[in-house]
């Protein structure tokens, strides 16, 4: 969160001082520290994780030492987190993990069956929270599902420092993924991305305005933006080259690629972006003869110096009642981009002009993730009736969604800008965990 109390932030720091001398040999607590312990009071809040690490693989097995440490990690991160019920199955491991901050907090933990999780579910929506909840490879994903959340890739069988923190509103889910204890897998890469079409900056009154174009992508807090219908040295711009000028408002990263000579200029996508573009390429898409040449605009970014690289795309397809060269489009940007998407995650973001039942997004319903299922329609900007603007992420598994929304942005375009939270979870090559429990079952009802 971006607002905390003083009171948590100042806990969190007297906590970071005191395990310091421990720092210099195992990473406890991590830059999500501050955001872990700090309570939303708005929001019922849940943190999920699975049990520490055990000692063996057969049987009701115990906490292995490094497992009964990063228990005591926990209950040092979670603290001062406002914890007031832990829910747990009853195996020796999941209660062993939340003994600890148990303890420390005088609660008793609840039991909860590992086969009845749509039950524990609503227990865990009925409690009074922050709740933390404990169980194992296969459940805790499948729980945070349940309660709304973006669950992300399977937790691998080696991968005890995730921890889910759910922010459950009237108005959605907001997901976070956190790393704690000794690090095991590396940390999650945020990144927020905006979807504008723009409409050559001209508004729903009539005015041409980049500089309130700028103040609505600058309001969202992005790290970087793709903008459709985006003129350079046209007529209608009074020859000004958008891209260039908005970036230069923002103080951003900047590339433009034209998809069709226009009165003396050029139209077509743009990239901005906090962090430098790299190799930007455009890719032209097929279209038939009388209809209008489209593009996709492709820049590699890193969102944090030693961070992943990632495919940035932006596009915009054809706009005609005929949806043949939407459909011609869409594989052609699916072509692009996945072939590299092994080495390189990627975020496709634009203005699809289709709708989530039409064919040309089932073509991406394999692999692919679509962040703003949740946020609602996006055109036209004065009473959204149509979802046709998307933040696509692939591969579809590595991603988690933060929120989404569609900002109330009447004036500025026909269209309403979308802007998406994200995290991307950077694997080794994943194993599929085993959903062996062999602790107590619970009794059939």
């Amino acid at each position: 969160m971006r607002t905390r109390k003083m009171t948590a932030r100042g806990l969190c720091a007297a906590l970071l001082i005191l395990l310091a001398g421990l720092l210099a040999s195992r990473h406890v607590l991590n830059t999500a520290c501050a955001e872990a312990i700090s309570p939303d009071e708005s929001a019922h809040l849940v943190y999920l994780v699975r049990h520490a690490e055990k000692a063996g693989s057969a049987g009701d097995v115990p906490l292995t030492p490094a497992g009964e440490q990063r228990a005591g990690d926990l209950a040092e991160l979670l603290a001062g987190a406002g914890i007031r019920a832990i829910l747990t199955t009853d195996c020796v491991r999941t209660r062993d993990t939340a003994a600890p901050l148990a303890e420390e907090l005088g609660i008793e933990p609840v039991l909860y069956d590992p086969d009845e999780l749509a039950r524990a579910a609503e227990r865990v929506r009925e409690l009074p929270g922050p709740v933390l909840v404990v169980g194992h490879s296969d459940t805790t994903p499948h729980l945070v599902e349940l309660l709304g959340g973006d669950a992300g890739p399977p937790i691998h069988e080696a991968e005890y420092d995730r921890l889910y923190r759910l922010e459950i509103t009237p108005s959605g889910v907001r997901t976070r993924v956190l790393r704690f204890g000794t690090r095991i897998w590396p940390d999650p890469v945020d990144v927020r991305v905006l979807t504008y079409n723009i409409h050559h900056g001209q508004g729903t009154d009539g005015t041409t305005d980049l500089e309130r174009i700028a103040r609505v992508i600058r309001g969202t807090g992005p790290h970087a933006a793709a903008l459709q219908e985006v003129d350079a040295g046209t007529e209608r711009a009074f020859g000004v080259d958008q891209a260039a000028r908005i970036g230069t408002i923002l103080g951003w990263h900047h590339a433009f690629a034209e998809a069709m000579p226009y009165q003396g200029g050029s139209y077509g996508e743009a990239l901005l972006s906090r962090s430098p573009l790299l190799r930007v390429t455009a890719y032209p898409l097929p279209h038939l003869p009388d209809h209008e040449p489209r593009t996709v605009i492709v820049g590699e970014v890193r969102f944090a110096p030693d961070g992943p690289l990632f495919l940035l795309a932006g596009t915009h397809l054809d706009h005609t009642r005929d949806p043949a060269d939407r459909r011609a489009q869409a594989r052609e940007v699916r072509r692009v981009l996945e072939r590299t998407a092994e080495e390189r995650p990627v975020i496709l973001a634009g203005d699809l002009n289709a709708v989530p039942e039409s064919e040309v997004l089932a073509l991406f319903a394999k692999g692919w993730k679509d962040a703003g299922a949740r946020a609602g329609p996006t055109f036209p900007s004065g009473e959204p009736s149509r979802r046709i603007d998307y933040v696509l992420l692939y591969p579809a598994h590595r991603w988690v969604v933060v929120d989404a929304e569609v900002l109330d942005e009447p004036l500025a375009s026909d269209h309403a800008p979308l802007v998406v939270g994200l995290q991307y979870l950077p694997s080794r090559e994943p194993q599929p965990s085993s959903s062996m429990r062999d602790c107590t079952s619970f009794p059939s009802p």
